[in-house]
C-alpha cells in the first residue's frame, strides 16, 4: 500500500487539512461501520509517515476484518473508494480556494437549470467583485473574455438589458489576453536563449513581429501588461537594454497585475537586463543589480513554489558582498535560508557564509565555513576551490597550501566532465593568473604592469575584478 496513490496523496495533507478531511470522511461514510471509514480511521493513526510495516495490505486487513477473505481484492476496493472520497474533498477544497473556477461552475449550473435571472445576477456580482479587487495574472484577462463570452452566448442574453456585449467586445478582450500571453511566453523563451547563448531554433518570429508592430504603434492605448512585456521582449530581441529603468519602474508600479509566476519571470528578465548593461561597461549597474535584488527580497520575488533556487540565493549574496553591503547580506542569509531546499540548505548557507566572511576580510573564518560544505554539485565545487585559493593568497605563511591548491584545483577542473568547456576555461585561466600573481607577490620583478594588461584584456576569466585589484596592490 506504501506506493499507492492513496498514500502518496494522504502524505501531502497538512495537519489542518487532515482534520478537515477526517470530518469530510465521517460525513460521507453512510454507516459508522463502513469499510471506507474503518480504513481511514486505521490510516489516520499513522499520518503522515505511514511506515511500510504498518500499512502492508495483509496487516491492515487483519486489523480491520476478523473473517478470512480475498485480501488483495477487498483492500484494493476499499483503497479505491477512499481515494475517490479524497479526490472529491480536494476538488471541493480547490473550488473554494479558486473563486474564478467556482464562479464559472456556478454559472454553468444556473444556465443548465435555466435559472436565467440568477445567472445574470451572478454575472453582475462577479463583475463587481473584479472591479473592487482585480485578481492578479495574465490569466485574468482570459477570465474577463470568458465571462463576456459566457454571457453573450446565453440563449436569453437579449432579454436582459445592461449586458452590452457584441463580437467586437469579445475580440478585443481575447486580443488583450492573447497579446499579453504571447509576449510573456516569448519573452521567457528569448530570456532563456539569451542567458544560455543559444542560437535561435524556433519559428515564432513572424507572428511576434506583427504583435510587436502593433505594440510600437499603440503603446499609449495598451494595457500595462502588454506595454511592459512588449518593451522587454523588444529589448531582448534587439539586445539593447537602454529601457531598463523604465521597465523596472513600470513593473513595480503594476506588480499587482501579475501572478506569482509571472512576477518571478519578469523579475528574472529585469535581473538579466541589468546584468547585460553592466557587462556592456556600465559599471553603475553593479549597484543597480543590488538595489533590484533588495526589491526582490522585499516583494519575495525570489520565491517560487515556496523555494528560492540555490543559484539565485548565492548570486544575491555575491552581488551584495561585491558592493560591500555586508550587514544586508548577513540579514538576507538568516531571513531567507528557510526557503532553500532542506536537502542542500546547510551546504548553501555555509557556502554563502564563506563568501561573506571572505569579503569581510575574515579569511580564516571563510576557510572554516568552506570546510563544512559537502556539496556534490560540480560548479559549486569549483567555486569553493576558487574561494579557498583566494583565501590562501590573502593569508600569510600559506604559500605551500596555495601552490598545492593550484595543482589540485587544476586537476579537479581537467578531470570533471560535468562542467562546460567555457566554464572550465574560465576556471583554468583564474588558476593560471592567480599562480602568476602569487609568484609576483613573493618575488616582485617589475612585470606587474604587463600582468595587469593581460588580465584586463582577457574575455573569459573568473574573479577578474579580484585579480586586477590584487595586481594593482603589488
Amino acid at each position: 500500500m506504501e506506493k499507492s496513490k492513496l498514500i502518496e496523496v494522504l502524505k501531502t495533507l497538512s495537519k489542518t487539512e487532515f482534520k478537515e478531511f477526517s470530518k469530510y470522511v465521517e460525513g460521507t461514510a453512510t454507516r459508522k461501520v463502513s469499510g471506507v471509514l474503518m480504513l481511514f480511521n486505521y490510516l489516520k493513526k499513522h499520518h503522515p509517515e505511514y511506515p511500510e510495516a504498518k500499512i502492508d495490505k495483509e496487516v491492515v486487513y487483519k486489523k480491520l476484518f476478523k473473517e478470512p477473505g480475498n485480501v488483495n481484492k477487498k483492500m484494493l476496493d476499499l483503497m479505491s473508494r477512499l481515494y475517490q472520497v479524497l479526490e472529491d474533498f480536494l476538488l471541493k477544497k480547490e473550488l473554494y480556494e479558486s473563486p474564478n473556477d467556482r464562479n464559472f461552475l456556478v454559472l454553468q449550473v444556473l444556465k443548465k437549470r435555466k435559472l436565467d435571472k440568477l445567472f445574470f445576477q451572478k454575472v453582475s456580482q462577479v463583475k463587481k467583485e473584479w472591479e473592487k479587487e482585480t485578481p492578479a495574472g495574465i490569466e485574468q484577462l482570459y477570465n474577463e473574455y470568458k465571462l463576456a463570452k459566457t454571457c453573450f452566448i446565453h440563449p436569453n442574453y437579449s432579454l436582459f438589458p445592461g449586458q452590452e456585449i457584441d463580437q467586437h467586445v469579445l475580440v478585443d478582450k481575447l486580443d488583450k489576453h492573447y497579446f499579453a500571453a504571447k509576449l510573456h511566453s516569448n519573452l521567457c523563451i528569448e530570456a532563456t536563449q539569451f542567458s544560455l547563448n543559444k542560437a535561435e531554433s524556433i519559428n515564432y518570429k513572424n507572428l511576434v513581429d506583427e504583435i510587436l508592430s502593433h505594440w510600437e504603434l499603440n503603446q499609449d492605448k495598451l494595457l500595462p501588461q502588454i506595454t511592459l512585456l512588449g518593451e522587454l521582449l523588444s529589448a531582448y530581441r534587439t539586445k539593447n537594454f537602454d529601457s531598463y529603468h523604465q521597465c523596472k519602474k513600470s513593473f513595480f508600479e503594476s506588480i499587482d497585475l501579475y501572478d506569482v509566476y509571472e512576477s518571478h519571470d519578469l523579475f528574472a528578465t529585469l535581473q538579466h537586463s541589468a546584468y547585460e548593461n553592466y557587462r556592456l561597461g556600465k559599471k553603475e549597474f553593479l549597484r543597480e543589480i543590488f538595489e533590484l535584488n533588495k526589491l526582490g527580497a522585499e516583494y519575495k520575488l525570489f520565491i517560487e513554489n515556496g523555494y528560492i533556487p540555490e543559484y539565485m540565493f548565492k548570486n544575491v549574496v555575491i552581488i551584495a558582498c561585491t558592493v560591500n553591503e555586508l550587514d544586508w547580506t548577513k540579514n538576507f542569509i538568516e531571513e531567507y535560508k528557510s526557503y532553500l531546499d532542506e536537502n542542500s540548505r546547510e551546504d548553501i548557507v555555509q557556502l554563502c557564509k564563506a563568501i561573506l566572511e571572505f569579503h569581510k576580510g575574515n579569511f580564516e573564518e571563510s576557510l572554516q565555513a568552506i570546510a563544512m560544505v559537502k556539496l556534490t554539485n560540480a560548479a559549486y565545487g569549483a567555486q569553493l576551490r576558487e574561494l579557498q585559493l583566494k583565501c590562501y593568497y590573502e593569508l600569510e605563511e600559506y604559500e605551500e597550501l596555495f601552490f598545492n591548491m593550484v595543482r589540485s584545483f587544476g586537476a579537479y577542473i581537467s578531470r570533471n566532465d560535468k562542467l562546460s568547456p567555457i566554464y572550465k576555461e574560465g576556471c583554468q585561466n583564474f588558476i593560471k593568473y592567480a599562480n602568476k600573481l602569487k609568484l609576483a607577490q613573493i618575488n616582485p620583478n617589475g612585470s606587474q604592469l604587463s600582468l595587469e594588461k593581460e588580465i584586463e584584456e582577457h574575455s573569459n576569466l573568473n574573479s577578474k575584478t579580484w585579480l586586477l585589484e590584487k595586481t594593482r596592490k603589488l
